[in-house]
């Protein structure tokens, strides 16, 4: 899989596509007299959409896009988002980050079955004293060593349990 940044046009398309999907599938459930189902979509969509929002909260542009479009490029993963945001992450390049985070899913990647179904869940906390972007792929996955790195202002730390590879990107 090769390493893409899209452009603002092919973002905009895609997000437009993701939403008219669930818009249609709103219709359906009200179509088909099911409005539980379809308030619990719109409820999740706006969810969804809150929780992307937060991400500009962490003053990281270029990691802000590469979590927003990171289903788009990353196509393997069903991508769950969740943030807990209280304070900017200021103390880290923004650069080295992406770098990071791109080199942890490019490991997963080459050790993916292309028949099996995988979900990354990005996990963020940022609050003044610490901030922590856990990434857990579920699937079916090898067993592999964990390892623990370090950079210059963040450690990563990899655990590995039965179809859960965990990385945990922690700078205070």
């Amino acid at each position: 899989m090769k390493e893409e940044q899209l452009t603002i046009a092919q973002a905009l398309k895609f997000t437009r596509h993701d939403f008219l999907n669930d818009l249609q599938i709103i219709l359906m459930n009200i179509d088909l007299g099911n409005t539980e189902r379809a308030k619990k979509t719109i409820l999740a969509t706006t969810n969804k959409m809150k929780q992307h929002a937060l991400l500009s909260s962490l003053s990281l542009p270029k990691t802000e896009i590469w979590l927003a479009t990171f289903e788009w490029i990353h196509t393997s993963f069903d991508k769950l988002l969740t943030c807990h945001v209280k304070a900017p992450i200021t103390n880290v390049s923004d650069d080295d980050l992406v770098s990071s985070l791109q080199k942890l899913i490019k490991q997963v990647e080459n050790v993916l079955d292309p028949f099996s179904e995988y979900e990354a869940h990005f996990d963020i906390l940022s609050v003044k004293e610490e901030w922590v972007i856990k990434l857990s792929v579920t699937g079916k996955l090898p067993k592999l060593e964990a390892k623990c790195s370090e950079d210059k202002n963040f450690t990563i730390e990899e655990q590995f349990k039965e179809n859960l590879w965990t990385f945990t990107v922690r700078g205070r």
